[in-house]
């Protein structure tokens, strides 16, 4: 079911980002011609942003809840919950930052044509970027690492627990 879900949003993640490349996303601002594709690539730009995060959440879900099928140890299992837990807290902190980073909303995209309304910093989003992609990165190995651990205890040739723990910990990235 997560897995159904994970590929629709991230469907429409590349639908948007991909509409967004024919007009601009990706680009210096000066160098996007006509200028008001700035305006339609930033709207795409806006729409793909959170499908991306929501897509993230999902199929991060889908991985764990697998994980939980195959570790047996509290404290494995604790492990899991609380990277799972980080991951999916931040994931959505991330998406509200995202979202609501202009008031209004439409000022994402109408910034660049004076129309009245505010945008955080942009340090906020770049920063908050950064903590996302680095909660991301350590959550994937944390998933890696994991199902490795379980397989090194199973009573299975060293060589057949080597190549089951490659597989598994290559399911999770």
């Amino acid at each position: 079911m997560t897995l159904t879900i994970y590929q629709a949003l991230f469907s429409c993640y590349n639908a948007f980002a991909v509409t967004g490349v024919f007009y601009g996303t990706g680009q210096h601002a000066a160098d996007i011609k006509p200028a008001s594709n700035l305006i339609i690539g930033l709207k795409w730009w806006w729409f793909c942003e959170p499908f991306y995060v929501l897509a993230g959440m999902a199929i991060k879900g889908s991985i764990g809840m697998m994980l939980l099928r195959i570790l047996i140890a509290k404290s494995h299992r604790m492990i899991l919950y609380i990277t799972l837990g980080a991951y999916e807290l931040y994931s959505l902190a991330f998406f509200l930052i995202f979202v609501f980073q202009c008031w209004p909303i439409s000022n994402f995209w109408l910034r660049f044509a004076n129309v009245p309304g505010h945008c955080v910093d942009t340090t906020v989003t770049v920063n908050a970027t950064y903590g996302y992609s680095a909660i991301a990165c350590v959550s994937d190995w944390i998933f890696s690492i994991l199902p490795f651990i379980v397989v090194m205890g199973l009573n299975m040739k060293a060589r057949d627990r080597f190549m089951v723990g490659i597989v598994l910990a290559m399911s999770a990235v």
